[in-house]
């Protein structure tokens, strides 16, 4: 493959103020991100597959039960999916809400289920 070439832009000014006011409220959207992550080591990806799952699909119906948890509606995530082996692959989503996944995430918060 040839070296990637820096494309230069010509813009008018009123393109450029724009450009710098999205990069500013980029810049206090960012500031005002808060983030935590766990560390879970209790188990991984290999106990997942000996309960006979997928541990992208553990993970996917995590996801949507702690998101469902915090907001009380389903969410709309998806995931990447390469189908670059097939003639003219491309990437592809995986919607991975469904009525099974919130019927999943209700029963999780369910105390009589």
């Amino acid at each position: 493959l040839p070296a990637p070439q820096k494309l230069t832009f010509d813009l008018s000014p009123k393109a450029q103020t724009l450009l710098q006011k999205a990069a500013t409220q980029h810049d206090k959207l960012i500031a005002d991100l808060d983030m935590n992550y766990l560390h879970y080591t209790g188990y991984g990806k290999n106990w997942i597959k000996t309960q006979k799952m997928s541990p992208d699909s553990f993970i996917q119906m995590a996801i949507q039960y702690a998101f469902y948890k915090l907001h009380r509606v389903p969410g709309a995530h998806y995931e990447s999916a390469q189908t670059r082996m097939y003639e003219a692959g491309r990437t592809e989503t995986i919607r991975s809400c469904s009525n099974e996944s919130v019927a999943f995430a209700r029963a999780m918060l369910s105390p009589s289920e």
